[in-house]
């Protein structure tokens, strides 16, 4: 597990103190000269000398992963060439055909429920009922014939009459 440096700022140089394990395993003494060396990315390697011994050149991972990414975009092209237009069509038909049978459940369970909703609300009393419902059923109404009143067959307005105002549609007269 890596040990954990702050960065210092002294002057115009970048100061990162080297652990005690570090310099022993590197063998260096105070003043001893050491070489940055930049690796993947996210990573930097110290060392005694001005090459690095072992490992892969920086660019080998680079190279080997284009080359990984260039041969799985050929086989994806070749698959996809040697693919009928047809099967493609299929696919896209069956996944639709899915779909509306998704829409058709939907469907009738919307309508077993809209049935549950209006049986329950036929039987709660005191409700208000749609106009077909109550044509069906007409009410029963007692009849209570209007007294017939004396009066003359026609109407006078105006005149002598001080009851007040005269009824709509009647000019004022001017007098």
């Amino acid at each position: 597990m890596g040990e954990q440096r702050r960065v210092a700022l002294r002057g115009t140089s970048w100061v990162v103190p080297v652990p005690r394990v570090v310099r022993r395993h590197l063998g260096i003494l105070r003043g001893g000269d050491l070489y940055w060396h930049v690796g993947p990315k996210g990573e930097a390697f110290v060392t005694i000398s001005d090459r690095r011994i072992g490992g892969k050149p920086p660019g080998a991972r680079v190279a080997r992963d284009l080359t990984a990414a260039l041969s799985h975009i050929e086989r994806l092209e070749h698959r996809l060439a040697a693919r009928p237009t047809a099967v493609y069509n299929e696919g896209v038909n069956e996944g639709r055909t899915r779909h509306l049978g998704e829409l058709i459940k939907l469907g009738v369970q919307l309508d077993t429920l809209t049935a549950e909703v209006r049986a329950l609300a036929e039987r709660l009393p005191f409700t208000r009922r749609t106009r077909s419902a109550r044509g069906a059923r007409a009410r029963s109404v007692d009849v209570i014939p209007t007294p017939v009143l004396s009066s003359p067959a026609v109407p006078t307005y105006g005149g002598a009459d001080t009851s007040g105002a005269e009824p709509p549609g009647v000019p004022l007269s001017a007098e």
